[in-house]
């Protein structure tokens, strides 16, 4: 994204900032590697209220032994990952999580 190009992160806010941020994760394959029993990751998840992580696909819970193969590489819950990249670690800001969303959709 361009540095004269404003983000509709800046400028969104509450359900509208949510569900931009989901789009995004879901065009840069973005992906929160977390467990059910994790305060932080549980905390993570109530900052989209409106629209759910689990819901749209973008939560990964690694207590799941069916996601053990996708959460082999995991040493700390949460861990943001786009495509096999981590791009940030523990709870972010839905505003963080939305720039670094549009900046990794290729």
């Amino acid at each position: 994204m361009s540095n004269n190009h404003m983000s509709r992160c800046n400028v969104l806010k509450g359900a509208d900032l949510q569900k931009h941020t989901i789009d995004a994760m879901n065009k840069s394959n973005m992906k929160i590697y977390g467990a059910q029993w994790c305060g932080h990751c549980t905390s993570q998840k109530s900052t989209f209220n409106h629209v759910g992580l689990e819901e749209n696909g973008i939560f990964i819970d690694c207590a799941n032994s069916n996601n053990s193969n996708k959460c082999k590489n995991i040493t700390a819950f949460p861990t943001w990952i786009s495509g096999k990249k981590v791009v940030a670690m523990g709870h972010r800001p839905v505003e963080e999580l939305c720039i670094l969303a549009e900046k990794n959709i290729k």
